[in-house]
């Protein structure tokens, strides 16, 4: 079994449907239908690098499996031990790889440390996706990173104000809450919400300029 195939099998209902991003792109539409906003939703499995995580997970196996070593009542030779400290280490590893948010990947960092990479992640795509380069100075990223449970909601220019009522974060961190196919219902409630924030601020005038992509970017189904 390949670690694609593992992480496949550990996480299987964690990830997004077909009817998930079917339900969501409706919101999003929905949404941009009442406002001359435009609406980018990105989903990513995860944001930033944490390999350092799991050489910690394998360090963790490795000290257990020294453990049992030293204290066992069984007599190992020597020679014996050194390959499977290895092997748990490696297990450790590959193991915490796998699980991605239902393992050490959440459990041993900080809620600040996944905060501060989704933000991080999510403030790039605002200029990958070419959000930042609008005329209209109204174009809007909703990033939702799966393993860090955590959603960044940024805002051009024109749109600054709506985005920063406290209402709205609000309703946002608690759409975070649960598993990702659980904030399936709380982010299309959101976007709904967000869609009535941005008709007050920004209400439709005449035709209307899609400059940007429509489909939610959900990093792909299972």
């Amino acid at each position: 079994m390949t670690l694609r195939e593992l992480h496949r099998k550990i996480t299987r209902g964690q990830r997004f449907s077909e009817a998930d991003r079917q339900i969501i792109g409706r919101c999003v539409f929905e949404a941009e239908s009442r406002t001359s906003a435009e609406i980018v939703l990105v989903v990513r499995r995860q944001s930033g690098n944490y390999r350092d995580v799991d050489y910690l997970a394998g360090l963790v196996a490795l000290l257990a499996a020294l453990v049992y070593h030293l204290f066992s009542t069984t007599r190992f030779h020597p020679l014996s031990v050194p390959m499977p400290l290895i092997a748990a280490f490696i297990t450790g590893a590959v193991l915490s790889a796998a699980a991605g948010p239902i393992g050490p990947r959440r459990w041993f960092t900080t809620s600040g440390r996944r905060r501060g990479q989704t933000e991080a992640a999510a403030r790039a795509l605002f200029f990958d996706k070419n959000i930042s380069h609008l005329d209209s100075r109204a174009g809007v990223l909703l990033y939702y990173s799966e393993l860090e449970h955590w959603a960044v909601l940024l805002g051009d220019r024109a749109v600054q104000t709506a985005i920063q009522d406290p209402a709205l974060r609000d309703q946002l961190a608690h759409a975070c809450l649960g598993t990702p196919r659980q904030a399936v219902t709380g982010i299309g409630g959101f976007v709904r919400t967000l869609g009535v924030q941005l008709e007050r601020a920004l209400p439709v005038v005449g035709a209307k300029a899609n400059g940007l992509e429509d489909a939610p970017d959900l990093g792909g189904t299972e």
